[in-house]
């Protein structure tokens, strides 16, 4: 063989790898979600729990979590992120309702979407997500542009905490505690109903300055969210059904309540069961097991305000030691929060000349 025809042989291998290469690069690009030619497409999967916000609103911007989405691990076609939003990229299409949601992400696990402005202010639609001629099941979601959606959290019973869950739509979060003041609420305001008549909120007198600035809030990462403890501002001391209602206001003048409603709950009825005192203690020294453990979040998003649900001597001796907590807020919220003890049980239970409540400056 000649030294030309020896360097063709080369070369035509060369080109054969080349070509090769090519070849399946070109495959690879032409598969966004690579699968063999007999297996069906994966059908789009997601749950209302998919959806980290669970009140939904026209206009809104929100994240859908779930499985075969779309492609993997993206789409790689360009979505641009203002308007015209697309309603399809990568053969994927998010419908609520009868209508098609922006779309500003498209991978295998999440996308991103603008609930069209023709969606309900208030009520409920199913959400679909087609991948091509394969759609998830409809999950239906809540719509709310201004009203809030409450719940007891747990079982209430009397002389025990009640705690109160909400929904709320966007812009009206809850993040309790607000202040070193347990019962100031941010804005927010309970009114409570039996039998069609009005109770009286309990209010114990401010003591130490300031409560708060509106719209602030003390609470650490780790205090429980969206709820807040009714207890604080009405004493439950007999069993039987209570109609509540929650209001968040836009501050009147020099902040206090007043002004513009934000949100707004219907009025729901909860129900307050009876109990003995054998279950109160067993509760009580359950919190008092907790405090050693407890983080700050959970001292005064949780532990501290549940203590206040009826403030008697035994809830104080578990509070009492908390004002030498090593923690600052923990330290002042429950200073604070013997504000609600009966002036006479304080001056029993504090050492003479020990002022009830202790301001760090």
């Amino acid at each position: 063989m000649s030294a030309d025809e020896g360097s063709g042989v080369k070369l035509g291998g060369v080109l054969r790898a080349i070509a090769g290469l090519a070849l399946a690069a070109a495959l690879a690009a032409g598969q966004e979600n690579p699968r063999s030619a007999t297996e069906a497409p994966a059908v789009p999967r997601f749950t209302r729990e998919g959806v980290r916000v669970h009140l939904l609103a026209p206009g809104m911007i929100v994240e859908l979590y779930g499985e075969h989405l779309g492609p993997a691990p993206l789409c790689a076609e360009i979505i641009p992120r203002n308007v015209p939003y697309r309603t399809e990229a990568c053969g994927v299409r998010v419908m609520v309702a009868a209508s098609p949601a922006g779309l500003l992400y498209v991978g295998e696990k999440q996308i991103n979407l603008k609930i069209p402005a023709d969606a309900p202010e208030e009520g409920t639609a199913p959400i679909r997500v087609c991948v091509r001629d394969r759609c998830s099941d409809p999950v239906t979601f809540r719509f709310s542009a201004h009203k809030s959606y409450i719940a007891i959290q747990g079982v209430a019973y009397v002389h025990m905490p009640v705690w109160i869950e909400a929904e709320q739509p966007a812009g009206c979060g809850i993040d309790y505690p607000y202040s070193v003041w347990p019962w100031y609420f941010g804005g927010y305001e309970f009114e409570v109903r039996r039998d069609g008549k009005p109770l009286t909120p309990v209010w114990p007198q401010l003591r130490g300055g300031i409560v708060g600035t509106w719209g602030g809030t003390v609470a650490p990462h780790d205090s429980p969210r969206s709820r807040l403890p009714l207890h604080l501002v009405y004493h439950f001391e007999e069993p039987g059904t209570y109609a509540v209602r929650l209001t968040d206001w836009n501050p009147g003048p020099r902040g206090t309540i007043g002004g513009v409603v934000r949100c707004q709950s219907d009025w729901t009825n909860i129900e307050v069961k009876s109990a003995d005192e054998t279950r109160r203690e067993a509760w009580l020294r359950a919190e008092a097991a907790r405090v050693a453990g407890a983080t700050p979040g959970e001292l005064v998003g949780d532990i501290i305000p549940s203590l206040l649900a009826w403030p008697d001597e035994k809830a104080l001796a578990i509070l009492l030691p908390l004002r030498e907590h090593p923690d600052g807020l923990v330290s002042q919220f429950a200073s604070q929060s013997l504000a609600g003890f009966d002036p006479g049980l304080l001056f029993l239970a504090l050492p003479p000349g020990q002022p009830a409540i202790r301001i760090r400056r």
